[in-house]
């Protein structure tokens, strides 16, 4: 399981490298896209172009930073649920135990406390006939 979650961890990084990367580059693309003096746009024609570009560049920025934040959310939900099922486990367990716990001794507290009880008032109540005898 530790395997499984170190190299999730270093695809992970991997893929935020590589998105990086790409992010890098978009970004340096918009910074040249934008650094295009008026001069260099002859006719009406390349503007348009430049803008499109521009805007794929922005939108796919957009989708990388949903794509990361969307990874970070499913290794939020999995830690939740991997928490729910250990306290889950764990809860099973301690029925389990008592479950178990029960089966051996055979009775509950409760049934053991009143069976003391009458025990006790037994014990006394021949106490006290046997004292009664003696005075009488």
């Amino acid at each position: 399981m530790k395997k499984e979650r170190e190299e999730l961890c270093v695809n992970l990084e991997k893929k935020r490298k590589e998105e990086r990367e790409k992010i890098d580059v978009l970004i340096e693309d918009l910074e040249v896209s934008d650094d295009v003096e008026e001069e260099d746009i002859d006719n009406f024609e390349e503007f348009p172009r430049l803008s499109w570009e521009s805007e794929i560049c922005l939108y796919e920025l957009d989708e990388l930073k949903r794509q990361e934040m969307e990874e970070q959310q499913k290794k939020k939900n999995k830690v939740q649920k991997e928490e729910e099922e250990r306290k889950k486990k764990k809860e099973d367990m301690k029925e389990e135990q008592k479950k178990k716990g029960r089966k051996s001794k055979g009775r509950t507290r409760k049934e053991k406390e009143g069976r003391r009880r009458k025990k006790n008032e037994g014990r006394r109540n021949k106490e006290r006939t046997k004292e009664e005898g003696r005075k009488k």
